[in-house]
């Protein structure tokens, strides 16, 4: 017996009614979890990448120390790569210019966050504090991303060419 014409056109709608659903659904949760977990697309390769730091403390700007993380002298840190002899975040100069690379494996969320390269500056950073300065009356701390405010502080998955300002004021 063959399948009339009605039974063929409703079975069409249901398998695209079916598919239009899915891709719904799959698009919702890909926003949903941008919204909530900030979600970030990893990249499959190693990377060398160069955000950018500003560090402004009551109106003064703070220098990058020069060759921050590079040498033996940063071998005990748990970013230290000895191929590199270097912390896979470092600088080479004072100019604020990061240097994130990542050579061993492709990055990981841990492998990116902001708070890493001031875990092996040894300086104190996070929603309350940038170095021995904490959030009370003198001020409070604030940081911004490519001119948008941002309250991830450490937690924050650094980026190819990211402008990143830190203030307290």
């Amino acid at each position: 017996m063959k399948p009339s014409k009605r039974s063929d056109t409703l079975i069409l709608i249901v398998i695209i009614g079916i598919g239009v659903v899915g891709l719904g659904l799959g698009l919702y949760s890909l926003l949903a979890v941008s919204k909530t977990t900030g979600y970030v697309s990893l990249p499959n390769k190693p990377i060398h990448w160069h955000p950018h730091l500003e560090i402004i403390i009551k109106g003064e700007k703070v220098a990058m120390p020069p060759n921050m993380g590079i040498g033996t002298s940063y071998s005990g840190s748990p970013f230290y790569d000895s191929m590199m002899d270097m912390t896979n975040m470092h600088t080479h100069d004072d100019s604020g210019t990061l240097h994130w690379e990542v050579m061993m494996h492709a990055p990981t969320r841990e492998d990116l966050y902001l708070g890493n390269f001031f875990q092996v500056w040894e300086k104190t950073f996070n929603e309350n504090c940038i170095f021995e300065f904490c959030n009370g009356p003198d001020g409070k701390v604030r940081m911004s991303v490519n001119g948008r405010l941002n309250n991830e502080f450490g937690k924050y998955i650094v980026k190819d060419g990211d402008e990143i300002v830190i203030e307290f004021k």
